[in-house]
């Protein structure tokens, strides 16, 4: 328990093995490099690019956006079981799966969130001032909500609950 935090790049220079943070506390991160997977088991702050060899990014509690995000894992799974807020962009960048276990956006709305087109992701609920791109075959629940921005769905987009995309002005693309 008690606060982790890395100040500057983590694995700028030589990439770690691996990265793993244990439930209880808190974790604030910048720019993470590793071989193998990354794992944070309690609420995390993060801003910059999370980069993995093929394998997974793992996020155990609530999720903070601090700067925009990117996560790029090759092969390698993403999953957020908590929450995702915070005022700035989120990328992810997987062949695998992608998954949002909870709201994002749902306190502090992101300014976009892209995914893109290899892979799989799955949603429940998404507010971004700005645009929501998924490339891949997407499953959804919830309310999707930008604010006069568009949503474009690239993959096959499967249901799996009521589903309401509310966007204003914006436009709505299923392309897959």
């Amino acid at each position: 328990s008690g606060a982790t935090s890395f100040a500057s790049a983590v694995g700028g220079n030589s990439a770690l093995t691996s990265l793993t943070t244990d439930a209880g506390g808190t974790v604030s991160l910048k720019n993470v490099t590793t071989s193998g997977a990354q794992s944070y088991g309690e609420n995390a702050t993060l801003a910059g690019t999370y980069t993995t060899t093929n394998s997974g990014v793992t996020l155990g509690g609530a999720t903070t956006l601090a700067g925009d995000t990117t996560l790029a894992t090759g092969s390698g799974a993403v999953g957020f079981a908590g929450a995702v807020n915070g005022a700035k962009a989120l990328a992810v960048n997987s062949s695998g799966a992608t998954s949002f276990a909870s709201a994002v956006g749902g306190t502090s709305a992101l300014t976009s969130l892209a995914t893109d087109a290899a892979g799989t992701v799955s949603l429940k609920s998404v507010t971004t001032s700005g645009a929501q791109t998924y490339g891949e075959n997407a499953t959804l629940a919830g309310t999707y909500t930008t604010t006069n921005a568009a949503v474009t769905l690239a993959g096959a987009t499967t249901l799996a609950g009521d589903t309401t995309l509310a966007t204003g002005t914006g436009a709505v693309a299923f392309t897959g």
